[in-house]
């Protein structure tokens, strides 16, 4: 399950998984004066969550913490009416994949390092090295670079990224 959690008071939103969202709810801001209440929960699975968080980079906080605006509470309440298919649901361990899938992808080993986001080819090919089931980073970054090309994401989530993708990767964001 992915829940959307907000302060009781207002304030920053945290994007997180869980599969005992009874436990989770319980311990749930409970460092926080006021407590931390679950504003949405909807069907995905950790790979669905590490997709919502590539989603909303740019307005990220820090970690797992989204800036409470216009575009995250669109997508609050377009969820709360009917399921944004595009999102993963599968569960088990993330997909590793393939030096060749990401060169097929954005062309060339360069070219994949810097629209994912790594400083260096060397540190994106270490990560490609050690993917490992329990780590959804490299897996979620292919996942939500495919949804964005293909023009998948709501209108306003792709707004988002029009500044942040360099064209010459072939990522178009969808109009």
């Amino acid at each position: 399950m992915i829940y959307f959690a907000q302060p009781t008071n207002g304030g920053p939103i945290r994007i997180g998984a869980s599969e005992g969202m009874n436990a989770r709810r319980r311990t749930l801001g409970t460092w926080l004066p006021g407590g931390v209440e679950v504003i949405l929960e909807i069907t995905g699975s950790f790979l669905g969550e590490a997709v919502l968080h590539h989603c909303f980079n740019p307005i990220r906080i820090e970690r797992d913490w989204f800036r409470s605006c216009d575009v995250i509470w669109r997508f609050v309440l377009d969820a709360k009416t009917k399921r944004q298919q595009w999102i993963p649901v599968d569960k088990g361990p993330a997909i590793r994949i393939d030096r060749s899938e990401f060169i097929s992808e954005f062309g060339d080993i360069d070219t994949a390092a810097s629209v994912l986001g790594y400083k260096s080819v060397l540190q994106f090919e270490t990560a490609l090295k050690w993917q490992t089931g329990a780590g959804y980073s490299l897996s979620s970054k292919m996942a939500f670079i495919k949804l964005l090309k293909a023009g998948r994401l709501p209108k306003y989530i792709s707004d988002l990224h029009k500044d942040f993708l360099p064209v010459s990767a072939g990522v178009e964001v969808a109009a």
